[in-house]
């Protein structure tokens, strides 16, 4: 019997299906200043080409919000603010992520690519589940995002190690 991992390896080819990976990761990140070059920095490139520096560890990523929804936003006619609903570590996480950078930016990465940053919101109250990103967000964008929420979500829960 062959261990199917080691042919994966040997092979280079995954049994995931291509329909099956995550689409749209969403990951939020420290945006470094002064970078250091240390192995927990990383020179990342925007849509629009410019390059920002960021800490690698995210402190939300997708595996913590198993739903979005799209706001219509106020700032921007025919753009999009997202509303996250995030698990019960997400919501620990964005607590501290909130009252560390509280009035700081923070970088909102889709698929490893620098989108934007925004200051993350405090929560008001210790039971809230569910944060607001302002954006705007392209409209293309915000709905890829909340078409794949659920299923990205499932795919790191189903994969954990």
């Amino acid at each position: 019997m062959r261990c199917e991992t080691w042919d994966e390896a040997i092979s280079g080819e995954s049994k995931v299906k291509e329909d099956d990976k995550p689409k749209y990761v969403i990951s939020v990140h420290e945006i470094v200043k002064y970078p250091r070059g240390t192995m927990i920095e990383k020179e990342v490139t925007s849509f629009g080409g410019r390059t920002i520096w960021i800490n690698v560890n995210p402190f939300i990523h997708t595996r913590n919000i198993p739903k979005v929804e799209i706001l219509p936003s106020k700032e921007k006619d025919g753009f999009y603010d997202l509303q996250l609903t995030l698990d019960r570590r997400g919501r620990m996480l964005w607590t501290q992520l909130s009252v560390e950078f509280n009035r700081t930016d923070v970088a909102l990465l889709i698929d490893g690519v620098f989108y934007r940053s925004f200051q993350p919101e405090q929560l008001d109250d210790e039971e809230d589940m569910v944060v607001v990103i302002k954006g705007p967000f392209d409209p293309v964008t915000a709905k890829c995002i909340e078409k794949y929420a659920e299923k990205d979500y499932k795919y790191f829960e189903e994969n954990k190690k």
